[in-house]
């Protein structure tokens, strides 16, 4: 079965898979991104409501938690830390989460403004996903790939784009993203992302 998606100018987008099965065996409140972490071999969700799980690969729950009251709506995770990076739409924040408690360690803000542009409008749909691109030559590791959920393609204060940001990931002091690049598709409600460095695998 081959799903299709239909972008602004009519031309198909094909994204062949096999289906397997639903894997929600702990029905999760919500759930709005997953990832799977290649170090642990397994599985975390994030949900609407502000919950965390980890899962195994067949679906059965590890743990499960509730992190705030927060509209959580994407996750990744770094594999030199093995911590995770939560997407927290409407405030436009990232939090970094330690795996094994579920503990916030710090937040990151995205800035809604570039070069004196505003692209990211406070009260829109903000942040709907999130993923992160290792990097050797960066000094915080890699940067992160994050996308604006917007469903207006002419809303100029808030794009549908993908934003490139490099978090300060291994400063102790800084807590404020800096926009790289913005990835402008032309498709609306981008509503989610992953990284491979497969380059048969895209975005």
């Amino acid at each position: 079965m081959t799903p299709t998606f239909a972008h602004s100018e009519g031309t198909d987008i094909l994204f062949p898979y096999e289906w397997l099965g639903n894997i929600d065996k702990i029905d999760f409140n919500e759930p709005s991104g997953i990832v799977f972490h290649e170090n642990r071999g397994t599985l975390f969700l994030v949900g609407d409501a502000g919950d965390l799980c980890e899962i195994k690969t067949d679906g059965t729950l590890i743990k499960q938690g509730h992190l705030r009251d927060a509209d959580l709506e994407g996750i990744t995770y770094d594999p030199a830390t093995n911590l995770l990076y939560l997407a927290e739409e409407g405030a436009e924040l990232i939090l970094e989460v330690y795996p094994d408690d579920f503990a916030i360690l710090r937040e990151f803000t995205i800035p809604r403004t570039v070069n004196q542009k505003k692209m990211l409008k406070a009260g829109g749909q903000g942040l709907e996903a999130i993923t992160f691109v290792p990097k050797s030559r960066s000094k915080h590791g890699g940067t992160f790939l994050i996308a604006n959920q917007s469903f207006d393609l002419n809303d100029r204060e808030d794009i549908s784009a993908i934003f490139e940001v490099e978090i300060p990931l291994r400063s102790k002091t800084e807590t404020v993203a800096r926009h790289i690049r913005q990835i402008i598709p032309k498709i609306p409600d981008i509503s989610g992302l992953t990284y491979s460095p497969c380059p048969r695998v895209c975005l």
